[in-house]
């Protein structure tokens, strides 16, 4: 299981590794691997959203009618 979630995220985030590393690192260091996952996803994530923010400016206040 926790060798398909590192390959799912190794996919999603285009990162560089094999099946092999993925099944090697989730059988021998499990921890440092869960641990790897999360911070990865964090990481994009938080890139993702000031990219968001970036393209879309700050909300503006309310406007009302001329």
């Amino acid at each position: 299981m926790q060798m398909s979630q590192r390959k799912e995220v190794r996919e999603k985030y285009q990162l560089t590794g094999s099946c092999c590393g993925d099944c090697l690192r989730a059988f021998c260091w499990t921890f440092c691997d869960l641990m790897q996952a999360d911070n990865e996803v964090q990481a994009n994530s938080r890139s993702m959203v000031l990219a968001n923010e970036a393209a879309y400016g700050e909300p503006e206040g309310m406007v009302y009618g001329p």
